[in-house]
Formats: C-alpha cells, sequence, structure tokens
C-alpha cells in the first residue's frame, strides 16, 4: 500500500459510519493508535498520514473515537475516527 500526501486536499463527504480503511498501530496491553487512513471522493482516492491524535473517547462496550489532526498539503485538518471493537472495523466520522 503506497500513501502520498498530496498537494490538493477535498474534505471527505461522508454520511455518518462510512467505513474506511485504516492502518493502526496495537500495544502489547490492548491500546490502538491509528496511524493511516483511506478514503474515496467522487474524484480521488486519499491517503492520510495522521500525523497526531488529540482525543481518544472510549466507549464503553463499542470502541473508541479518535480525534485526529492530519496534515494533506500545506493543510491541516482534525477528523474523527471511530474504531468498532467488536466488529474490528473503522468508520471515518463527519467533522
Amino acid at each position: 500500500m503506497q500513501f502520498n500526501n498530496k498537494m490538493e486536499y477535498e474534505e471527505p463527504a461522508v454520511h455518518p459510519g462510512t467505513p474506511v480503511s485504516v492502518i493502526a498501530s496495537f500495544s502489547r496491553d490492548g491500546g490502538v493508535k491509528p496511524l493511516y487512513f483511506r478514503y474515496d471522493t467522487p474524484t480521488q482516492t486519499a491517503n492520510v498520514k495522521i500525523e497526531d491524535v488529540k482525543v481518544v473517547k472510549h466507549l464503553p462496550m463499542v470502541g473508541s473515537d479518535f480525534s485526529c489532526t492530519v496534515a494533506v498539503g500545506d493543510r491541516q485538518n482534525t477528523v474523527v475516527l471511530r474504531y468498532m471493537k467488536r466488529e474490528e472495523r473503522w468508520f471515518l466520522l463527519p467533522s
């Protein structure tokens, strides 16, 4: 899988609960940290590197929401990714 930081950035138009592909790091104690994610728009597929995870909100019995800073080109944005532990799937939430 190749990750490119493109200069253009199109804000993802997603419906709540849109699944996305994520590369994440899992620690020995069960912690998880997203590193990259991929989403599709009508005009492109974007691969985005997560610069920082600012806030992790644990959702009991469900999973966790990660408020992340991403940099694409010269822009910084905040996105929210939800990890559903039982389903082992990631979702991009509307910001």
